[in-house]
C-alpha cells in the first residue's frame, strides 16, 4: 500500500519533506516503517525524526483530496488550497522523497507531471472557469 507523510529532522536546518513510501496493507504502524527507513537513509537516530499526517492512498484520493476525482493521481501530491480551484501540490524538485517500487515510482512521476500542468492551469486561469470545465483540455495537452 502506498502512503504519504511529512517528515523532518528535529533541531536541524533541513527542510521538511513530503515522503511517499510503501508498506504492507493493514500494517500496524506505517509511520514506524517510515521512521525506520528515514533513520537509515538520513543516518540519524530514530528519535530525531518526526513524521506526521501519514495517510494511505485511499485516504489521499478520497476524504483528504481537494481536487475532483477526474484529476486522478495528482491528488496524491495535494498539500493544501488557496481558495476555490487553487490547489497547492508538493514540489518534487525540492521537497519530495519517493521511497517506492519501480512501478509505483512511474505512477508518482506521472502524477508529478500532471500536478505541474494543474498548477500552471491554476496560475493562468484565475477565475476563468472551474477546473472541471477545463480538465479535458488539460488532459489533451499532455
Amino acid at each position: 500500500m502506498l502512503y504519504r507523510a511529512f517528515a523532518y529532522i528535529c533541531r536541524r536546518d533541513q527542510p521538511e519533506v513530503t515522503v511517499f513510501f510503501e508498506d504492507s496493507a493493514g500494517s500496524p504502524s506505517p509511520v514506524q516503517t517510515l521512521l525506520n527507513i528515514l533513520a537509515a537513509q538520513w543516518r540519524v537516530p530514530l528519535a530525531s525524526i518526526e513524521a506526521y499526517n501519514c495517510f494511505d492512498e485511499c485516504e489521499l484520493l478520497g476524504d483528504h483530496a481537494y481536487g475532483p476525482a477526474s484529476t486522478g493521481d495528482a491528488r496524491l501530491l495535494e498539500i493544501g488550497t488557496g481558495g476555490a480551484d487553487q490547489i497547492h501540490y508538493a514540489k518534487p524538485e525540492t521537497t519530495t522523497l519517493l521511497l517506492v517500487s519501480p512501478i509505483t515510482l512511474a505512477r508518482l512521476v506521472a502524477a508529478q507531471q500532471l500536478a505541474a500542468r494543474l498548477q500552471r492551469f491554476h496560475r493562468t486561469s484565475r477565475g476563468k472557469g472551474t477546473l472541471e470545465r477545463h480538465w479535458t483540455e488539460l488532459r489533451r495537452a499532455a
